[in-house]
């Protein structure tokens, strides 16, 4: 036996009916086991098997069985007890000290009915003989006594005690075990029932010499009463309780049927029955207690055997269904035990294969760093063992079967005389962490290399790291934007836009974004950038931060600013030019009829006054379209190879007589400065303009202006950044104040048309419109660059030229008269073919004026020879002056002809000759200019001639 027998249970009615009907019949054998009336029974087994019935019955049924035992025992007790209430009495006190019995071994000790430890059994035993047995001793003979059936006696009163109490120790461990042994029974293989049969075959013989033999013959057999002990120890050592409860029930039986009866060893003793009796019973005592007590002993350690198998098996298959590679060393720190998952991670196979030494030597090779681990292991695994606390895990080296190198964490803990040791592979993790650290340093060479700026951004808006291009661009060091937030360096006016963008990329709403913004440097420059910002989550659990790339798109703006300049100002010169076309037509008309008017007056009439008026207002007029075709870059030019120092020199001296004493003029003109291609003109037009712009910067508070002229090579950087240069050498004027400077919104708009600062009736808004557009007619560049509050900077360059300059005669103010030459004149514009018709007249002429091109290709056709000169308008509605110039020379290629026009655009006095003209005739042009032209194209054809 080696576990509960049977728990209590509630009982139906045919079970206790059953049992009932056990009970009756073994009293009545009982009964008739006591032989004479009176005698006390050496044991009485209904007392066990009424125990036992009780032990097996849930309590809320005790009341059944009580009244089932108790007719049987008031039924019993009437036979020797003629007074009926006395034997009902004797019956309900009986039965209440066995309910009290059974009741108390349940509470004092809960496994008591199961018999399966030496507590159990001991508690077992205690009570009928401390309680059950003395208390039923007493009322029996006490009952006997009063009904006379027997004497009140210490012998009658220790003989029903112990033989109450032996029918417990004998009856009731049957009774408990029945349902035990017929399991064993069905289940048992052979070899147990041969150790069975073996016992039995021992035991009722021997108990049969021992106990049945005739008094006067069983003297001899007095010996046997130890040697008959010995088959009932091997039934504990090999059946337990079960074939000690079993195989000493049939000895008891014997023993006391033959001692009663007069037969056997102990009726062979003198004295009288009474006496034999006592020592039958402690006899029985004393056999039953040492080998139940061995029983449970023997029975006790299987249960433990039986539950460490259990505990190891469950153990096994934990430490074999472990993910985790595991071993165990046993007490001698040799045996070991490897789990399939350390098997699959070393080699090998699982279970027991392998002694610790073994396994230290094949995972560790080397020998140096196996002894120092191992060491570190036992010391790791000791210190936690004294502390009760894990000691934190040791990475270690391990070489597999095959030779590879696996990264491991051990750990070793003393789990009573073992000891185990867990190794967690890391060798996946570990190349993780080296990927994770190559990628991180591959990362962190191409953040601090690279050449546009990056930072990696906080969710917060602070840089947590930054790379020196960065930190150059803006002027910050690292440190010093890790304490700052990005809206610290951006422009103010698009921070509310960066910010936007930033909150919905932290939010998740959006993974990127790219914007073009400005950057406040430290020192104050405003630069521009284009922005990529992404969000990066690269690891769980680490808060996500933005990666954030700037390229520098400051020169780039730059240049389409001066794109959008440029296209600009050709939209507006186009217009310009139209408008110029057609309003010096009507300068034109309006100087030269002016002109004519007053030669046809006294130069002292009263007219001339107003006419002058008209004349000079006129003549502003046609400086203002001057400046407009200037602007347009369609104005011709009289550009000659020059030095540009003598016209710098000219201009500052007339501004030093004009500039308020509160702002100086430095100048600086460095030696042997190269010559240029220029219209000395519009080049002191230029410079004033300049200088006058930096002079009205700087008269509320004063200041300085600083002119500077030297010489310097154009690299391809420069080029890069400033279109219009090319790589060579350039001469360089820088014209710089101290002024108020310019906003970046005044400074977008500098060059703009019309556009001024000035409040009314201080510009027109095309003196810097002007100066670009001359500029730019030079084949050079023009930049600036302001601050507010630190003053603006204006930087020309002027290509340089490679020719001497040639000195130039100035022309006589006399005009030639025409003596009658035929002038062939056209213009689509019939008030200046009017006007010209009469001027032609007046100089001497002879005049032939048509306003269409076909008109004038007909008389060319008809007689070209007729015609000196041909004037031509450049701009008419069917055909061109330069194509009517071309079929004129078609037809005569050696008529004079002579371009008319409002603007020249790319036509210049040299593209003229190549093409075939004598000359240029800028409109609005006088009668004395017309009349000059003809007469030196006459004059260079009769050279020619």
């Amino acid at each position: 036996m080696t576990d509960t027998v049977v728990a209590p249970t509630r009982r139906t009615w045919s079970e206790l009916l059953l049992r009932g009907a056990i009970f009756y019949l073994l009293t009545e054998l009982s009964t008739r086991l006591v032989g004479e009336r009176g005698s006390v029974a050496p044991l009485w087994p209904p007392a066990g098997l009424l125990f036992g019935w009780l032990l097996l019955t849930a309590r809320r049924d005790w009341w059944r069985v009580m009244l089932l035992a108790g007719i049987t025992r008031y039924v019993v007790a009437s036979r020797s007890v003629p007074e009926h209430a006395l034997a009902a009495g004797y019956a309900v006190a009986t039965l209440s000290v066995a309910m009290l019995s059974a009741a108390l071994l349940r509470r004092l000790a809960p496994d008591g009915s199961s018999l399966t430890t030496v507590r159990g059994v001991l508690a077992f035993m205690a009570i009928p003989i401390l309680v059950s047995g003395p208390l039923t001793g007493a009322i029996g003979v006490v009952v006997r006594a009063v009904a006379g059936s027997g004497t009140m006696n210490l012998v009658s009163w220790v003989q029903w005690w112990i033989g109450d109490a032996l029918g417990v120790i004998v009856a009731a461990p049957v009774w408990l075990t029945a349902r035990r042994v017929y399991r064993w029974g069905r289940e048992a293989p052979w070899r147990h029932w041969l150790e069975v049969v073996a016992v039995f075959a021992v035991v009722l013989p021997g108990a049969a010499l021992v106990f049945l033999m005739p008094a006067a013959q069983a003297e001899p057999m007095r010996p046997l009463l130890a040697v008959i002990v010995l088959p009932f120890v091997l039934a504990a050592l090999r059946l337990g309780l079960m074939g000690v409860a079993w195989s000493l029930a049939p000895l008891a039986v014997i023993a006391a049927w033959g001692t009663m009866h007069g037969r056997g060893v102990f009726a062979a003793l003198p004295g009288e029955r009474a006496h034999h009796v006592l020592i039958l019973q402690a006899y029985l005592s004393v056999v039953y207690v040492g080998v139940l007590l061995v029983a449970a002993t023997v029975d006790g350690q299987r249960t433990s055997l039986r539950r460490l198998k259990v505990s190891e098996g469950k153990f096994r298959r934990l430490v074999d269904a472990a993910p985790v590679a595991m071993m165990v060393a046993g007490e001698d720190n040799q045996s070991l035990y490897v789990n399939p998952a350390l098997a699959t991670l070393v080699g090998g196979t699982a279970g027991h294969t392998d002694t610790v030494d073994a396994w230290w030597k094949r995972a560790f090779p080397d020998l140096a760093y196996r002894a120092a681990l191992r060491s570190e292991t036992d010391r790791r695994a000791a210190t936690s063992a004294e502390g009760g606390a894990l000691m934190p895990p040791l990475p270690a080296n391990l070489v597999t079967a095959d030779g590879t190198i696996r990264h491991v964490e051990l750990q070793t803990v003393r789990a009573g005389e073992q000891q185990v040791t867990t190794l967690v592979d890391l060798t996946e993790r570990v190349r993780a962490a080296e990927a994770t650290r190559a990628s991180e340093a591959e990362f962190r060479a191409i953040f601090e290399r690279a050449a546009m700026p990056m930072a990696l951004v906080a969710l917060d808006g602070r840089p947590m790291k930054a790379n020196p291009p960065l930190c150059d661009w803006l002027g910050y060091s690292a440190e010093e934007l890790q304490r700052m937030r990005f809206t610290e360096f951006t422009h103010p006016d698009d921070v509310h836009q960066d910010v936007g963008l930033f909150t919905q990329l932290v939010s998740g709403q959006r993974d990127s974004y790219q914007v073009e913004k400005r950057y406040r440097r430290k020192d104050g420059v405003i630069v521009r950038g284009r922005l990529t910002a992404s969000i990066v989550r690269d690891r769980p659990g680490v808060p996500p931060y933005c990666i954030a790339v700037v390229e520098d798109v400051t020169e780039r703006a730059q240049l389409e600013m001066q794109l959008r300049q440029v296209q600009k100002l050709e939209a507006l010169g186009t217009l310009a030019g139209g408008v110029a076309h057609d309003f010096n037509n009507i300068l034109a008309a309006l100087v030269g009829n002016l002109e004519l008017a007053r030669q046809e007056l006294d130069e002292q009439h009263r007219a001339q006054e107003f006419l002058g008026e008209v004349e000079r207002a006129s003549r502003r007029a046609a400086e203002l379209v001057r400046q407009i075709l200037t602007f347009s870059r369609r104005q011709e030019q009289e550009r000659r190879t020059m030095a540009v120092a003598p016209v710098l020199r000219e201009a500052t001296a007339l501004l030093r007589a004009v500039v308020p004493a509160s702002v100086t003029i430095e100048e600086r003109i460095s030696p042997d400065l190269p010559f240029v291609i220029a219209d000395a003109t519009q080049l002191h037009q230029v410079i004033m303009n300049l200088a006058t712009n930096a002079v009205h910067a700087m008269r509320e508070q004063g200041g300085t202006m600083s002119v500077a002229l030297e010489s310097v090579w154009v690299d391809e950087d420069l080029g890069r950044r400033v279109p219009e240069l090319h790589v060579g050498p350039y001469v360089r004027l820088t014209v710089t104040d101290t002024g108020h400077g310019m906003s970046h919104e005044t400074l977008d708009r500098v060059f703009e048309p019309f556009f001024t600062t000035k409040v009314a009736g201080e510009g027109t808004g095309l003196g810097l419109a002007v100066v670009h557009g001359i500029v730019r007619s030079h084949d050079g560049a023009i930049t600036v660059t302001s601050e507010l509050g630190r003053g603006t900077r204006f930087v020309v360059h002027l290509p340089v030229s490679a020719e001497s300059p040639l000195v130039v005669q100035p022309a006589g103010n006399e005009v030639p008269p025409g003596n009658g030459a035929h002038v062939l004149f056209v213009d689509d514009e019939p008030v200046l073919a009017r006007l010209a018709e009469r001027t032609l007249q007046r100089f001497g002429y002879r005049a032939t004026v048509v306003t269409r091109a076909g008109e004038a290709l007909l008389a060319l056709r008809g007689d070209a020879r007729q015609f000196d000169v041909l004037v031509t308008d450049l701009t008419m509605p069917e055909m061109s002056g330069l194509q009517l110039a071309a079929e004129a020379l078609r037809i005569r290629p050696d008529l004079p002809v002579i371009l008319a026009t409002g603007y020249s655009g790319m036509l210049t006095p040299e593209t003229a000759r190549q093409r075939g003209l004598r000359g240029l005739l800028i409109k609005p042009f006088t009668p004395e200019s017309l009349a000059r032209a003809l007469a030196q194209a006459i004059h260079e054809d009769a050279a020619a001639a």
